[in-house]
C-alpha cells in the first residue's frame, strides 16, 4: 500500500499503472495481483489508510469535551480545508479520478467505516450531551458529515469566503445535526 500511495501522490491515480506499483514494491506485477485485485483495490485501500490516519490526527487535537457544536465544526473545517501534510488527498480527488473517487466514497463499506471512525466519537459525544438533533442518527449524519467534507475537497471554488466558512457550515451543517445552545 505504501508504493500505491507513493506511486499515486508521484503520477496521480489515472497515470499510474499496477506495474508502476509492483516495481515500487519489489514485486513482479502477477503478485501485486494476489494482495489487491484492482488499482481501483488499491487507491480504496490508501484512501481508508490516510482516512484512519487523518482520524487518529484529529482526535488527539480536537478532545471530545465541552459542548459538541464546536467539536463537529472544528472536525468539518480540518476534513474540508486543512492541509493533509501528504498529497493523498490531492491524489484521489484530482478532476482525471473524482467520478471514480466519489463511486468509492459512496458505495464502499470500507470507507464509510473509517469516516465513522473520524465522526462517531464527536457525535457519540453530542448523543452523550444530549446535544444530537432528535431523529438524527449516528450513521446518517456520519454520511451527511462525509459528504460535506467531500463536496468542499472536490468542488472548493464554490466554497464561502475563507472568512465566512466557518460560520456557513455551523449554520447549515453543525445546526443541522447538534441542538444549538
Amino acid at each position: 500500500m505504501l508504493a500505491a500511495t507513493a506511486c499515486f501522490e508521484r503520477w496521480g491515480v489515472q497515470r499510474t499503472r499496477m506495474e508502476d506499483i509492483a516495481k515500487q514494491a519489489g514485486l513482479a506485477r502477477p503478485a501485486l495481483y494476489r494482495y489487491f485485485e484492482s488499482k481501483e483495490a488499491l487507491q480504496l485501500a490508501v484512501m481508508v489508510r490516510h482516512i484512519r490516519r487523518r482520524a487518529g490526527e484529529l482526535h488527539e487535537r480536537v478532545p471530545r469535551r465541552g459542548p459538541s457544536g464546536p467539536l463537529i465544526l472544528r472536525a468539518l473545517l480540518a476534513g474540508a480545508v486543512e492541509p493533509s501534510g501528504d498529497r493523498v488527498s490531492e491524489s484521489v480527488l484530482g478532476t482525471d479520478v473524482v467520478h471514480g473517487t466519489a463511486r468509492l466514497v459512496a458505495e464502499s463499506g470500507a470507507v464509510f467505516e473509517a469516516m465513522k471512525e473520524y465522526w462517531e466519537p464527536y457525535l457519540r459525544h453530542a448523543a452523550d450531551r444530549g446535544e444530537l438533533r432528535a431523529g438524527v442518527g449516528i450513521d446518517d449524519a456520519v454520511r451527511w458529515l462525509t459528504m460535506i467534507v467531500f463536496y468542499f475537497l472536490t468542488l472548493p471554488e464554490v466554497a464561502p469566503p475563507p472568512d465566512r466558512l466557518a460560520d456557513y457550515l455551523q449554520t447549515f451543517v453543525v445546526d443541522a445535526v447538534i441542538t444549538p445552545g
